[in-house]
């Protein structure tokens, strides 16, 4: 399998650290700039990179609806890097893990890859719009891997 490309959400920016009283775990957070839009249930949105050059490892990012996702910043972080509410961080973060995103042209070359009869190719070439979507809502690559051979096993048998 590829090496999947590393997708930063931050890249050696200065964040502010934010306190906000009974949010439990997020009462120290970081607010991820421009994340309100990537999609992903707790524990499936997981950060590694760097804090003032603290490595983190798998973290997760605590979805608000509209709003950008928030990184909890625990007491032994804040202590390792000396920082109090309000102070600048210099902060590094890559999404851990990242599915493949599935569209005509990529299933196609999977398909006939994987030696599907080359009469399917204009099936192949127009998966509906629910189909997508069905695919790339899946969790895991195996699950759309699962879905994808399905699917060309339906259409050359005729379905």
């Amino acid at each position: 399998m590829q090496e999947i490309n590393r997708v930063y959400l931050v890249k050696e920016q200065l964040l502010p650290l934010h306190y906000a009283p009974g949010m439990g775990a997020w009462t120290y957070h970081l607010e991820v700039p421009h994340s309100q839009e990537l999609k992903g249930a707790w524990g499936k949105l997981k950060v590694s990179g760097s804090l003032d050059e603290l490595p983190i490892h798998s973290r997760n990012l605590f979805s608000r609806t509209g709003k950008n996702k928030i990184l909890s910043i625990n007491q032994e972080i804040r202590r390792a890097i000396q920082k109090k509410p309000g102070d600048l961080i210099r902060v590094t973060l890559y999404l851990e893990q990242q599915i493949q995103i599935w569209d005509e042209t990529n299933i196609k070359d999977l398909g006939m890859s994987l030696g599907f009869l080359p009469s399917l190719t204009s099936q192949i070439e127009k998966p509906s719009a629910a189909f997508l979507r069905k695919l790339n809502e899946q969790e895991t690559e195996e699950k759309q891997f699962q879905l994808l051979l399905e699917w060309f096993k339906e259409l050359e048998n005729g379905g």
